[in-house]
């Protein structure tokens, strides 16, 4: 036992946030001599009742650490503290960092971090802005940072893995309790081509109350944040929040003023953040030359459904929608063509025909 392993027994205790695990250290002077004191002692640090006291108790008495340890070896999960020199430089700088990040995947340092950010209810512009930002940041070689929610994080995160980059998720649960769950694959990609990361021990449930709190990560692990849609109460405007008290940049993508979706972002342009129209107005704030073509699609944002349909349209012709044959797509025909549309691969012209695009 040293004080790297009491600091990941002591992160397990329910209600010992960083604040309070930073006056039970400073109290007892170790995290080891923390995990080591008796009921009676741990009574004694101001704000630690009880129930906290009992709860730390309970992990000792059931070998819950001994476990914690097991289904890191077994899961390839490793953990950092704030005592390890690997540990993140940014996240060290925010003010309460997590004592413990669990890691499965990879950190780099010495690269700028760009955090993408918004609602999990996106319109398909959202969607297509952070999926491009995201995959344009990777082939810059910046990491991609989001929180694997749905809607833009998710799109952030799958850009940066088209651009062959590193991208980390920030997760609000264990990393053995992913959420949503529906993103396992995602999930495996990314900590194959960067890192999960989160504060939680290994089979914390995705509870509302963690996911604000891990903001301050996905901001403090970033070099800027940006806000691509977002309605005003909303945890991308948390994280907004935490990367301006936190010396972060922030960026914001400009929407529908009519949309609560941009209402987040366009305030936050209003108030100084610095408008995002490609990934340029970012690359160029760090020094970073654009070397590809901005907002240009792959093949591989192409779906099946999506791709039978344009083999059936030569280029440059013009077809009614009305008239074309849809039968073997599994698909609404008119939300195919509008992806199309959003993707670039098709035109709308005078009204209800469609032209495809080179």
């Amino acid at each position: 036992m040293d004080d790297r392993l009491a600091l990941l027994g002591l992160n397990m205790v329910d209600g010992l946030g960083p604040a309070k695990l930073s006056s039970l250290i400073s109290f007892f002077g170790s995290p080891l001599l923390a995990w080591e004191a008796s009921m009676k002692e741990l009574l004694q640090v101001p704000g630690i009742g009880e129930k906290t006291a009992g709860a730390l108790r309970e992990i000792k008495r059931k070998g819950l650490l001994d476990r914690e340890v097991e289904l890191m070896d077994r899961e390839g999960i490793t953990f950092l503290t704030l005592l390890d020199e690997g540990y993140p430089s940014l996240l060290r700088e925010i003010r309460w960092p997590p004592f413990v990040l669990y890691l499965k995947g990879f950190l780099k340092e010495g690269i700028k971090n760009i955090a993408i950010v918004g609602t999990r209810r996106p319109s398909l512009y959202g969607r297509k802005v952070a999926r491009e930002l995201g995959r344009d940041f990777a082939l810059s070689g910046l990491c991609v940072v989001s929180g694997l929610a749905r809607g833009i994080d998710s799109e952030a995160h799958r850009g940066a893995l088209e651009g062959n980059g590193i991208t980390y998720a920030v997760l609000g649960s264990g990393l053995l309790r992913l959420y949503p769950p529906e993103f396992k694959g995602l999930a495996e990609e990314i900590a194959s081509n960067g890192a999960l990361l989160s504060e939680y021990s290994l089979l914390t449930p995705p509870m509302a109350q963690n996911f604000p709190r891990r903001n301050r990560i996905i901001s403090g692990l970033s070099d800027g944040v940006i806000v691509v849609e977002a309605p005003l109460k909303s945890g991308a405007m948390i994280t907004a929040s935490y990367a301006l008290d936190q010396g972060r940049d922030v960026f914001a993508v400009p929407g529908n003023i009519y949309s609560p979706k941009s209402v987040g972002p366009n305030i936050l342009i209003q108030q100084g953040a610095k408008p995002v129209l490609k990934s340029s107005d970012v690359l160029e704030e760090y020094g970073i030359e654009v070397s590809f073509i901005e907002g240009d699609s792959k093949n591989s944002d192409i779906s099946e459904e999506e791709k039978r349909i344009l083999d059936k349209l030569p280029i440059g012709e013009a077809f009614f929608i009305d008239n074309l044959f849809f039968d073997d797509v599994n698909c609404e025909k008119f939300a195919i063509i509008t992806m199309l549309e959003i993707k670039g691969y098709l035109k709308r012209i005078e009204g209800n025909k469609i032209v495809r695009q080179r």
